[in-house]
C-alpha cells in the first residue's frame, strides 16, 4: 500500500541512515563475513523469496556489495576475438528493483592471454565508499569512479600472474591498499584514493609466485595493521608507511585466496595450495615469528578459496571440496566435520545468527553456529555460483553465472521498509528499538499472531505519534482483531498521507461494513485521487457497486500482481457481503505461492484471511 509513497522518501536517505546495514567491501562491514541485519530469509529456492532476479551481462566473479540503495560488482565483456579484446566494466543495480543503473567501461584489454577458467577477468570485489566506488582488475587496473559511474583516476600496476587477478583492495583511510604478487615481482602497495596516486609501496621477499588474498585490516593494542597473505609467507604492515612489523612463513605455500580473519588475537591464515594448512598466529610479535608465534596449525580440511568464519569461540571453514569443519579457536581442537556436499569457492558468512554456506553448483547450507553440527535448510537456486553473498536489508544478494538474485522475505521486506523513515525522523526513544517492535509485530502477524501484532503496532503508534498514520499494517491488523473503529480510523488517518491509495479506501470500507452495513460502508466509502495501478480503479467502482466483480478479473488480465490484488480484494469483498464460497475461492488464489513475490505484505494478508477461514473463523 504505502510503499509507492515512501519509496520518494527513501531517495533521500542513506541505507544505513534507513536502519539497513550496508555491505560495502568483499566480505561485509568488518571484512570477516559478519552481517547485524536480522529478517535474513532461512529458505529460498528459484520460485520462492526470490524479490528480484536481473541478468548480468559478460562474465565475473567478484562479489556484490550493497551501499546506498546500490548494488555494485565488475565485469568483463569480450568481444568477437574472444581471448584478446575484452571490456573491463563496472555495474550498479538499484537494490529495490534490479534495474541496471551504471555499465561503464573502466579499462580496455587488447591482447588479453589466458587465464584459469575458474577464473574471470573480473574476479576482485569493488569498495564502496561514500560518493566514490574502487574496482580493481589486478594487473589488468584500478579505478576510483564516481557512483554516478564517472571515472576519476585510473592505475596500471604491472606484474605477471599466472591465473589472473582474485585479491581484493582495503581502505585504510585515505589509502587503497592491495595485494600485487606475481612470478616476475610481488609487492603490497597503498594508492591515495583521492588521487590514485602510489603512497608507499614495498617488496614481498624473496622467493616470488602467485598469491590472490585480501588484505585484512586489524587492531592490535594502540596499533593498526594490514594482514597481507602471499606465497610462502603471511606479513602485517603498518598501514600508513607499509614497514614490516611481523611474518609468519610456511615454504610450500603458495596461490593464496583466502582472507584472513581475526580475533581472541590470533589472525587465521590459510597457507594455499601444495600444502594447504590453516595457521592461527598471535599478532603481538615483530619480525620473523614463524617459531614463536604459531598457536597452532591444522592440516586437513584447510580451504584452497573460501575463508574462514570466526563466530565467537569457534572458527568455521569448508574445503573446495565440501568438508565443514568447526574448531576451537583458541586451541584449533576440531569439535567436528561435515561433508555438505558439493564445491565450495564463496566465504561463508554469518547472518541473523544463522551461517550460509553457497556451493559453486547454487545450493547454499544454512546451519546453526555451534559445537555441534546443526541443519536448518538447504536452498537451491539455478547456475554456478562462485562469488560471496552480500547483505544488506533484510536480503541476501548471490551472484550467479548470469544472474544477480534478491533473496528476501516479501512480507518482512516491504513492510519494514515503508514505515521506517518517518519513524526514523521523530522517535525520541532509540530508533532501533522502535524498529525493533515494528519488525516483531510484522513477523507476529505473518505467522497469524494477530493479538500480539496488535499490540505491537499499538506501541508503535504510541512511541512515535506523528507517523502513527503512516502505520496501515495496523489497520489491517486491527481488521482481524475485530476492532473496527479503530480500524476505520487508522484508514481515515492514512488517506492524509496518501490520499490515492484505493487499498486505504477498501480496508475503510471493509472496516465500516463489519461494524456497521455493507450499504453504510459505499456511503462512507473514502474518496481517492488517481491510482494508476491496475485494477484499483475497477476494485474502487465495486465496492461503490458501479461494477460487476468479473470485470475486475478482466481488467488484470494475464499480469501476475494485478491478478493477485483482484482475487484479493474479491475475496474479502464477497466475504462481507456473506458469500463464503466465493470468498473462499478468491483467498485460496492469492494465497497461492506463486503470487508471494507480487503480493509481499499483502500475500501475507492473503495467508493470513486463507486460514481464517478455513478455520470457520
Amino acid at each position: 500500500m504505502a510503499h509507492r509513497l515512501v519509496f520518494a522518501l527513501l531517495l533521500t536517505l542513506t541505507a544505513s541512515a534507513a536502519g539497513a546495514e550496508d555491505w560495502p567491501q568483499f566480505r561485509g562491514p568488518t571484512g570477516q563475513g559478519h552481517s547485524a541485519e536480522h529478517g535474513v530469509p532461512l529458505e529460498w529456492s528459484e520460485a520462492r523469496n526470490v524479490l528480484w532476479k536481473t541478468r548480468v551481462l559478460g562474465s565475473g566473479w567478484s562479489s556484490p556489495v550493497v551501499a546506498g540503495g546500490r548494488v555494485w560488482m565488475t565485469a568483463a565483456d569480450q568481444g568477437p576475438e574472444a581471448s584478446t579484446r575484452v571490456s573491463l566494466r563496472v555495474l550498479a543495480f538499484d537494490a529495490e528493483t534490479g534495474r541496471e543503473m551504471v555499465n561503464v567501461e573502466v579499462f580496455r584489454i587488447r591482447n588479453a592471454g589466458f587465464i584459469n577458467l575458474k577464473n574471470s577477468r573480473a574476479s576482485p570485489t569493488p569498495i564502496v565508499d561514500g560518493d566514490r566506488v574502487y574496482v580493481h582488475y589486478g594487473a589488468d587496473g584500478t579505478a576510483a569512479l564516481t557512483t554516478s559511474g564517472d571515472i576519476l583516476w585510473k592505475r596500471e600496476l604491472l606484474y605477471e600472474s599466472e591465473h589472473g587477478n582474485g585479491g581484493s583492495p582495503v581502505l585504510y583511510g585515505d589509502l587503497l591498499i592491495f595485494s600485487c604478487d606475481g612470478f616476475d615481482q610481488a609487492f603490497v602497495v597503498a594508492l591515495d584514493k583521492q588521487t590514485g596516486k602510489v603512497r608507499w609501496r614495498t617488496s614481498r621477499r624473496r622467493p616470488w609466485s602467485q598469491a590472490y588474498s585480501t588484505p585484512l585490516v586489524i587492531r592490535v593494542g594502540e596499533q593498526d595493521q594490514v594482514v597481507s597473505v602471499g606465497a610462502f609467507r603471511a606479513v602485517a604492515y603498518d598501514p600508513l608507511s607499509g614497514d614490516e612489523i611481523w611474518r609468519v612463513s610456511y615454504p610450500d605455500g603458495f596461490s593464496n585466496v583466502p582472507r584472513p580473519v581475526y580475533g581472541h588475537g590470533l589472525a587465521f591464515i590459510a597457507t594455499g595450495f601444495n600444502d594447504p594448512s590453516l595457521l592461527a598466529v598471535r599478532v603481538d610479535g615483530t619480525g620473523d615469528v614463524t617459531r614463536t608465534h604459531v598457536a597452532w596449525t591444522l592440516r586437513r580440511g584447510a580451504p584452497l578459496t573460501p575463508s574462514p568464519l570466526l563466530v565467537g569461540d569457534l572458527l568455521y571453514i569448508v574445503s573446495d571440496i565440501g568438508i565443514a569443519t568447526c574448531l576451537d579457536a583458541k586451541t584449533g581442537t576440531t569439535l567436528w566435520q561435515q561433508r555438505l556436499g558439493g564445491n565450495y569457492s564463496a566465504s561463508p558468512i554469518l547472518a541473523d545468527g544463522r551461517i550460509y554456506f553457497l556451493s559453486e553448483e547454487g545450493v547454499t547450507t544454512v546451519i546453526a553456529p555451534g559445537s555441534r553440527f546443526e541443519k536448518l535448510a538447504t536452498n537451491l537456486l539455478d547456475g554456478a555460483t562462485l562469488a560471496s553473498m552480500a547483505v544488506s536489508d533484510k536480503s541476501i544478494f548471490i551472484r550467479s553465472g548470469t544472474h544477480l538474485y534478491r533473496i528476501g522475505s516479501p512480507a518482512a521486506r516491504r513492510a519494514s521498509i515503508e514505515v521506517r523513515p518517518a519513524l526514523l525522523r521523530e522517535v525520541q526513544q532509540p530508533a532501533a528499538d522502535v524498529q525493533t517492535i515494528f519488525d516483531r509485530a510484522v513477523t507476529d502477524f505473518v505467522n497469524g499472531r494477530i493479538a500480539e501484532s496488535v499490540t505491537g503496532f499499538d506501541n508503535v503508534a504510541r512511541l512515535a505519534p506523528r507517523s502513527a498514520p503512516q502505520l496501515w499494517q495496523r489497520g489491517i491488523a486491527l481488521y482481524y482483531a475485530r476492532r473496527y473503529q479503530d480500524c476505520r480510523e487508522q484508514f481515515e488517518a492514512h488517506r492524509r498521507v496518501n490520499p490515492n491509495d484505493v487499498e486505504n479506501a477498501a480496508w475503510h470500507f471493509l472496516c465500516v461494513a463489519r461494524s456497521e452495513t455493507v450499504s453504510e460502508a459505499r456511503t462512507a466509502l473514502l474518496p481517492v485521487g488517481p491510482d494508476p495501478r491496475v485494477p484499483m480503479s475497477q476494485i474502487y467502482a465495486l465496492y461503490r457497486d458501479t461494477l460487476r466483480p468479473e470485470a475486475v478479473l478482466a481488467a488484470a488480465g494475464d499480469q501476475p500482481e494485478a491478478v493477485f490484488f483482484a482475487h484479493l480484494y474479491l475475496g474479502l469483498y464477497f466475504e462481507v457481503l456473506g458469500n463464503k464460497g466465493r470468498a473462499l475461492e478468491h483467498i485460496t488464489a492469492a494465497a497461492e505461492e506463486r503470487y508471494a513475490a507480487v503480493g509481499g505484505y499483502m500475500h501475507a494478508v492473503a495467508r493470513v484471511h486463507l486460514g481464517l477461514l478455513q478455520r470457520g473463523k
